[in-house]
């Protein structure tokens, strides 16, 4: 399931603007596409996100409660703003089905003990033999880029590690800059630069420098086209395939952004307060029923933090 429902996704973020029209908005409209995950994959994700520890990933992407994490993570996984989710969460989070598996992917082949000695009053930055940029805190890595896999390399700037491309110089008040698919900027004297493909859009130039957009229409208006939800994303349409998650695109946003789940479903389900039952997360979300089982990602019990749930080790 796992497998399956993330080709969806890299199909649907990473070269929507490429895949063959497959269904009605595809004829009226130009736009990038995503396709919604399923329910099971995002909690999944939030499972794994809110009960593995140490983890070398930013703490802004972590949850500490399985149903906060649903209520940000199904949504926005089912909107334009999709593009923007972190790849960390993209790539590694919606494909891991245990911690250890999850913490691999996040380490994108950097040891484990590689930062033995460093970080032990704060966090310090470090480049690895293989060009990875590598942040240590507290002798562990607290996060890792692979700068190779953009074409830039590693360098250690004021205790930074950062990826470039080259050295620069630059004038006042330059705007970034487009080279090909990375978006470039001269700073402190080194062209720090993101690799667009790699977030599944191209780079453009516009009024205040480049930028990362999907590839698709610009903007006009959010509507309904045939199965599709339409909105918009760095000023540019991006069309959410709710067909093909087995939703229908609704007027108002909800707990899939405006994919709905259809009205027969709904009085299923009602009310999205989770519970612990066993090691098992239950209860409701969308109109849709959650019934997480903690074993299926190794982790072994249920347990209530302040006023949510989540599955612990």
């Amino acid at each position: 399931m796992r497998a399956a429902s993330w080709a969806s996704i890299a199909v649907g973020v990473a070269v929507a603007a490429t895949v063959a029209p497959a269904t009605a908005a595809d004829a009226e409209v130009t736009a990038a596409r995503v396709v919604p995950p399923v329910l099971d994959d995002v909690a999944t994700l939030c499972a794994l996100l809110s009960g593995c520890s140490g983890l070398p990933i930013a703490s802004s992407v972590l949850s500490d409660d399985f149903g906060a994490c649903l209520k940000r993570y199904a949504p926005t996984l089912a909107s334009p703003a999709a593009f923007g989710v972190s790849l960390s969460v993209r790539e590694c989070g919606m494909r891991a089905a245990s911690c250890t598996s999850l913490r691999e992917c996040l380490l994108r082949g950097v040891k484990p003990d590689a930062c033995a000695g460093r970080g032990k009053t704060g966090a310090v930055g470090m480049c690895d033999a293989d060009g990875r940029a590598i942040v240590c805190s507290k002798e562990k890595v607290a996060a890792v880029r692979d700068c190779p896999r953009g074409g830039e390399h590693c360098r250690v700037r004021e205790g930074e590690a950062v990826c470039v491309l080259d050295r620069c110089e630059v004038a006042d008040g330059e705007r970034p800059k487009c080279l090909g698919s990375k978006k470039t900027a001269c700073d402190k004297g080194l062209i720090a630069s993101v690799d667009c493909s790699v977030l599944g859009m191209v780079c453009d130039e516009g009024p205040d420098g480049a930028a990362c957009v999907p590839k698709g229409s610009a903007c006009s208006s959010d509507r309904c086209v045939g199965g599709a939800a339409i909105g918009c994303f760095a000023g540019r349409e991006v069309a959410v395939d709710c067909e093909r998650a087995q939703m229908v695109c609704g007027e108002a946003m909800g707990p899939f952004g405006r994919c709905q789940r259809p009205a027969s479903e709904l009085a299923a389900c009602s009310g999205e307060t989770l519970r612990c039952e066993g090691a098992t997360v239950k209860g409701c979300f969308g109109g849709a029923t959650v019934n997480f089982q903690c074993a299926a990602v190794g982790l072994k019990k249920c347990e209530t933090v302040g006023k949510g749930v989540r599955c612990a080790p």
